[in-house]
C-alpha cells in the first residue's frame, strides 16, 4: 500500500509538471477530441478493460491551465455487470499559470460529477475487480504483458532500493490543491454468493484547500439504499517531516442508526433481547498517525445510552503493540444478547440447561472451538487499563469494575480485576498462554461477602435467599476447544452459605415459603475427587429438610460425569407441601403422606442418569431397585423396581357418600337408584399424550401386596415396555381371590385421544369376594374363569366403553346367583295359576353346579348367545344382552325342569318335569325382574295335570290330618286315666300319713 501511495504521488507530480510545460502548445495546436480513441486505447492497455470517452474534452488557458472531460466509462469484466464497472459524467482540474513560472504547483479544485462504481462477487466467489488488483499489485508490471524486459524490472527495483527512505518527494511540500468536490456519486455492491446487495447514493465529498502541513477541512456524506444518511466531518492536517506523511485529524461522526445501516447494507439484523438497542451511534475524537503508530485520543463514542472515552495507541510494526486507557460509564450487555426465545437450542429438549426440544445438559462442547491465531497473539504486546462504572450482564450487576490488561511473550491476561458485587467484592485474575500448540488458561475467582438477596433478585427476579456467603474457584488447563479444556482442567474451590434465610412468594397466587437456618457447605471442590456436601434448612421454622451427599465429578469426552451417594433425612411430605403453600391432596386416609426418606446412588452424565441402590420409604411402603433415564432419547427409561406393599386406596381422593334418594330414577323402567359403575363420563383419561409419544420404556416392576379400588392383589409382577407412541404392560401376573390373574395391555398415545388394547384372564378366582370388593355386591358366588380381550379409545371412561370392541367368556362351578331364584319364580307362577298365595322362596338366589357363557362387546353392550346354567332342579339356556353404560339387562332364558324331580320334595314342580319354561330377565343389574307365562309354556293338558296334583296333595293332607287328630284323641284319653289313677294313689298316701 505504501508503494502504491508513493507511485501515485510521483505520478501526480510528474503529470502536473509535464502538463504545465506543454499545455500552452497543446491548447493552441492540438484538439484532444481528435485523439480520444488513442487515449482510450492507452487506458485499455493499462487496465485490460474497454474504456470509452463519450463526451468532449475541452482545454482552458486563462486564468487556469485546465482540462475538462465529458462522460467516461470503464467496462466490467466478462461475466459480471452489463453496465460499466466505473463511469463519470464530468471531471475537471486546472493549475494556475503564474505560480508555475515561479516553480510552484497551485492546482485548482478537482471536480468529479456523478461517479458510479459497481462491484460484484459472483456465485463462485470471484470478484469483478480481481484482474485489476493483480495488474497493480506490487511485483507486477502495468501495461500489456511483456511490454518491459525483465532486466528493466530488475533495474527499477535496484533504483528503488537505492532511493532515500521517503514516501513522497520534498517538492510536494509547496504543492497546493484548491480542493476536491465529488457530487452525486453512487456505489453498487452485489454478492451473489451470499445473496446480498445494497447501494450507496448521494455520495458527496467536499475538501477544502489541500496544502502539506496545513489543516484540511473535509466533509463526506452518503445515503445507504437511498434512506439512511451517514456523515463524517474532519479537520485534518498532513505534514511531511523527512518526506514521511504524518496525519493529525479531529473527526466527528454524525448520529446514525446502526440497525438501519445494517438493514440498508442487506446484512442480517442481530436479534437482541431489547429490540430498541443499536438505534444510535455517534462520536468524536482525534487521530494522530504516522508509519510507526496510530494514536486515538479524546475518544467520545456514544452507543445508545453508553459513553466510551479514553485513549488508545496502536503500533502496527511492533508486534503489534497496543496501549489503552478506556473508561465506559455504564452498559447493559443483556440488552444486546440474543433474545431468550430466539437463542439457538444446541440440545433439544434442553432442559436443566435445555432448549426448544427439552433435553438437559451442555451443548456439544467440542463444537466450541478456541479459534485463536496463536502466532499473532505471541507477537502481541498489550498494556492497558479499563474502567466500567456499571456493567449489567445476564441480569448480573457489577459496579466500579477495573482491571489491568497485560500481554507479552505470548501471555495475555487480566490482572487485579476488581468489582463491587452485591454488597461484596469480586476479585479475580486470568492468564491466556498462547505459547503452546493450543491455548491454555490459568485463573482464579473469588466472591466474598456477597449478599444473596439482590444477587438472586437480579438473576432470577426473586430475592428468595437472604444472607451472605463465599465462593472461590481457581484452576488451569488447556485445549483446542471447550471439551478438551474441561477434560484438562485442574481446578478446586469452595462454597459456603451459613445461617441464611429463605423466602419465596409465588406471584399472583399468594403462596409463600419461609426457611431459616439454611446451611450449604461444599469444601475442597475438585474435579475427579469426592465432594462432601451437606445442605439443610427449617421450613417455617418447623419442618427440617436435610440432604447429605458424597459426590464425584469427572469430565470425559466433553461431558461431566457425576457419581453421588445421597441420603434424604426423614421428612413429612404433607407438612412440607403445606409450608410450600401447595394445596394438600385430599386422600381417603388423612394420615398418609406423613413420612418420606431415602438413600441411593446416582450416576449422571449428559446422555444417561442412573439411580441404583434405591431405598425409599413412603409411610408404610418400601421401594427399592434401580432406574435409568436417557433424557436425549425421547426420553428412554429403564427400571427394575420392587415395592413391598401399598394400599393405593388410602392415597386416592375420599369416596363421597351419596345421600339416599339422590340416585338416578328411570321411572317406568323400574331401575334401581343404586348403580354399579357411577358416572363414567366424569372419569377423564387425562394422559399427556405428546410426551408419551417420545418415551421409550423397558423395565420390570414387582409389588408384594397391592390394594387398589378395594381390590387386593398379591405377588404382582409385570414387564414394562414402550416405544413409537405405545406404552404397555406385558406378562402381567398376580394372585388374587384364591386364583390367578394374567394379562397384558398397551396404551396407544399416537392419536388425539388415548386408546388401549388389552387381554385379561382370571383363573380359579372366587367371584363373591372379588365382586364384593369391586362393586359392593357379591351377586355371583363360586369359583371359575373369566377372560376378556378388546381394544378401544376415548377421552373418558364412558367414551372408551362405547368404543370398546372385544370378546370374552365366563365359567363358574358350584355357585349361586343372588337376586334371581328361577325355581321359585316357576313355583310362584304355578301358584298364580291356582289363584293362591305365592310360596316363600327357600333362598335368595339360584344355586347351580355350572354356569357358562361367551359374549361379544360392542358400543357398550355385551351380547351372549350361549348362556347355559345347570342347577339341581333345572337346566337353563339363554341369550340376550347387557347394556353396561345403562346397567340394564335384557335376557331371554328357557328353563327345563329335571326329569328326576321328587314328587314328595317338589310335588308341584314334579308335574312339570320336561317342560320348557320361557323367562324374560330385564331391568337393572342390581334389581332385575323375572317374567314368565307358565300357562302358555306348558299347555292345557299339563295344566290339568297341575290341577290334579294339587287335589291329590289336598286329599293327602286331609287324610293325614284326620289320622293325626284321631291319634291325638286316643293319647289324650290314656294320659287322663293315668293322671287320675296317680292322683288317687297320692291322696290315699296322704290320708294314711295323717291318721
Amino acid at each position: 500500500m505504501l508503494r502504491l501511495f508513493k507511485w501515485l504521488a510521483l505520478s501526480v507530480a510528474a503529470l502536473i509538471g509535464v502538463a504545465i510545460a506543454v499545455i500552452g502548445v497543446v491548447v493552441v495546436v492540438i484538439d484532444p477530441n481528435d485523439y480520444r480513441d488513442e487515449i482510450a486505447a492507452v487506458a485499455e492497455d493499462e487496465l485490460g478493460r474497454e474504456v470509452a470517452i463519450e463526451g468532449e474534452i475541452r482545454w482552458s488557458l486563462f486564468p487556469w491551465l485546465g482540462i475538462e472531460t465529458g462522460r467516461i466509462t470503464i467496462a466490467d469484466a466478462d461475466g459480471f455487470h452489463e453496465a460499466p464497472f466505473a463511469e463519470l459524467e464530468r471531471a475537471a482540474v486546472g493549475v494556475r499559470a503564474w505560480p508555475l513560472l515561479q516553480g510552484e504547483l497551485h492546482a485548482g479544485r478537482l471536480e468529479i460529477d456523478q461517479p458510479v462504481v459497481r462491484l460484484m462477487r459472483d456465485e463462485a466467489g470471484e470478484a469483478s475487480w480481481a484482474d485489476l488488483v493483480e495488474r497493480f499489485s506490487d511485483g507486477n508490471q502495468t501495461g500489456a504483458p511483456g511490454a518491459q524486459a525483465a532486466g528493466a524490472s530488475e533495474e527499477a527495483e535496484a533504483a528503488t532500493a537505492d532511493a532515500p527512505d521517503t514516501l513522497v518527494p520534498n517538492q510536494l511540500d509547496g504543492m497546493t490543491l484548491e480542493g476536491v468536490k465529488i457530487r452525486d456519486g453512487v456505489f453498487y455492491w452485489q454478492d451473489r454468493e451470499a445473496g446480498q446487495a445494497f447501494h450507496v447514493d448521494g455520495i458527496a465529498v467536499h475538501a477544502g484547500t489541500i496544502r502539506v502541513g496545513e489543516p484540511i477541512a473535509v466533509t463526506a456524506s452518503a445515503y445507504l439504499n437511498g434512506t439512511e444518511r451517514v456523515a463524517l466531518e474532519t479537520d485534518a492536517t498532513i505534514s511531511l517531516p523527512g518526506g514521511r506523511p504524518h496525519l493529525a485529524a479531529d473527526w466527528t461522526l454524525s448520529p446514525l442508526n446502526p440497525k438501519a445501516v445494517l438493514e440498508a447494507l442487506d446484512q442480517e439484523l442481530p436479534r437482541t433481547e431489547d429490540p430498541e438497542v443499536l438505534r444510535h451511534f455517534a462520536g468524536t475524537g482525534t487521530i494522530r498517525a504516522d508509519a510507526e503508530r496510530i494514536k486515538a485520543t479524546a475518544l467520545n463514542l456514544e452507543l445508545d445510552d453508553s459513553r466510551l472515552g479514553g485513549a488508545a495507541i496502536f503500533y502496527p510494526q511492533a508486534g503489534p503493540a497496543i496501549e489503552a486507557d478506556l473508561s465506559l460509564d455504564a452498559m447493559d450487555v443483556s440488552r444486546y444478547l440474543p433474545s431468550a426465545e430466539t437463542q439457538p437450542v444446541e440440545s433439544e429438549g434442553n432442559s436443566g440447561g435445555a432448549g426448544a426440544s427439552g433435553e438437559p445438559g451442555l451443548r456439544d462442547l467440542s463444537e466450541i472451538d478456541f479459534d485463536l491465531s496463536l502466532e499473532a497473539l505471541r507477537e502481541l504486546t498489550f498494556d492497558g487499563r479499563v474502567e466500567i462504572g456499571e456493567l449489567r450482564i445476564m441480569d448480573l450487576k457489577l459496579g466500579a469494575l477495573e482491571a489491568q490488561l497485560t500481554g507479552d511473550d505470548g501471555e495475555l491476561g487480566a490482572e487485579a480485576l476488581r468489582a463491587e458485587f452485591y454488597d461484596g467484592q469480586l476479585d479475580a485474575h486470568a492468564l491466556l498462554d498462547a505459547r503452546g500448540d493450543v491455548p491454555a488458561v490459568d485463573f482464579a475467582l473469588g466472591l466474598d461477602g456477597v449478599s444473596f438477596a439482590p444477587l438472586l433478585d437480579g438473576l432470577t427476579g426473586h430475592d428468595w435467599l437472604h444472607g451472605e456467603g463465599v465462593l472461590r474457584f481457581a484452576g488451569s488447563g488447556g485445549g483446542p476447544h471447550a471439551e478438551a479444556l474441561l477434560e484438562d482442567l485442574d481446578a478446586s474451590g469452595e462454597l459456603r452459605v451459613e445461617d441464611a434465610t429463605l423466602h419465596w412468594e409465588e406471584q399472583g397466587v399468594g403462596k409463600t415459603l419461609d426457611a431459616d437456618a439454611v446451611d450449604v457447605v461444599m469444601e475442597d471442590v475438585r474435579l475427579g475427587n469426592p465432594i462432601a456436601m451437606a445442605a439443610s434448612a427449617y421450613l417455617d421454622g418447623t419442618e427440617r429438610v436435610a440432604v447429605e451427599t458424597d459426590a464425584t465429578v469427572t469430565w470425559h469426552e466433553g461431558t461431566p460425569h457425576i457419581t453421588a451417594d445421597w441420603t434424604l433425612s426423614p421428612l413429612n411430605p404433607r407438612a412440607v407441601l403445606e409450608v410450600l403453600g401447595q394445596e394438600l391432596p385430599r386422600t381417603e386416609d388423612p394420615e398418609v403422606l406423613r413420612h418420606l426418606s431415602g438413600t441411593g446412588t446416582i450416576r449422571a452424565e449428559a446422555e444417561r442418569i442412573k439411580a441404583t441402590a434405591l431405598n425409599l420409604e413412603l409411610d408404610d411402603s418400601r421401594l427399592g431397585g434401580t432406574a435409568a433415564v436417557d433424557p436425549q432419547a425421547g426420553p428412554a427409561i429403564e427400571a427394575d423396581l420392587e415395592l413391598d406393599a401399598i394400599d393405593a386406596d388410602r392415597y386416592l381422593p375420599p369416596t363421597e357418600t351419596k345421600p339416599k334418594g339422590e340416585g338416578d330414577d328411570t321411572g317406568d323402567g323400574g331401575t334401581s337408584s343404586e348403580t354399579v359403575l357411577g358416572d363414567l363420563s366424569e372419569i377423564a383419561l387425562e394422559f399427556p399424550l405428546e410426551p408419551l409419544r417420545a418415551v421409550t420404556l423397558n423395565g420390570r416392576v414387582g409389588i408384594g401386596e397391592l390394594h387398589i379400588r378395594d381390590l387386593r392383589l398379591e405377588a404382582l409382577r409385570a414387564e414394562l415396555f414402550g416405544g413409537d407412541g405405545e406404552i404397555g404392560v406385558d406378562a402381567l401376573r398376580s394372585t388374587l381371590y384364591e386364583g390367578q390373574l394374567e394379562g397384558h395391555a398397551v396404551l396407544d398415545a399416537r392419536g388425539e385421544a388415548p386408546a388401549v388394547d388389552f387381554a385379561l384372564g382370571l383363573d380359579g378366582v372366587s367371584f363373591a369376594p372379588l365382586l364384593d370388593d369391586l362393586t359392593g355386591h357379591d351377586w355371583l358366588h363360586g369359583k371359575g374363569v373369566f377372560r376378556f380381550a378388546g381394544s378401544g379409545g376415548g377421552p373418558h371412561a364412558e367414551a372408551l366403553l362405547e368404543d370398546l370392541d372385544g370378546s370374552g367368556e365366563l365359567r363358574v362351578e358350584e355357585g349361586l346367583i343372588l337376586g334371581v331364584n328361577l325355581p321359585h319364580e316357576i313355583r310362584k307362577a304355578a301358584a298364580e295359576l291356582r289363584r293362591e298365595d305365592s310360596p316363600e322362596p327357600p333362598q335368595d338366589g339360584t344355586g347351580f353346579t355350572r354356569l357358562t357363557a361367551s359374549f361379544d362387546l360392542a358400543d357398550g353392550i355385551a351380547r351372549s348367545d350361549d348362556l347355559r346354567l345347570v342347577a339341581p332342579l333345572l337346566e337353563a339356556t339363554g341369550e340376550g344382552e347387557a347394556d353396561i353404560l345403562a346397567e340394564q339387562l335384557d335376557y331371554r332364558i328357557t328353563a327345563t325342569l329335571d326329569q328326576e324331580l321328587d314328587r314328595v320334595g317338589a310335588p308341584l314342580l314334579a308335574r312339570l318335569t320336561g317342560a320348557s319354561v320361557p323367562m324374560a330377565v330385564t331391568g337393572p343389574f342390581l334389581d332385575p325382574r323375572v317374567e314368565l307365562d307358565l300357562a302358555a309354556a306348558i299347555g292345557e293338558e299339563r295344566l290339568k295335570e297341575l290341577g290334579a296334583s294339587r287335589e291329590e296333595l289336598e286329599a293327602t293332607i286331609d287324610a293325614e290330618r284326620d289320622e293325626l287328630e284321631e291319634r291325638a284323641r286316643d293319647e289324650a284319653e290314656a294320659l287322663e286315666e293315668e293322671a287320675k289313677e296317680r292322683l288317687r294313689e297320692e291322696a290315699q298316701d296322704w290320708i294314711d300319713d295323717v291318721f
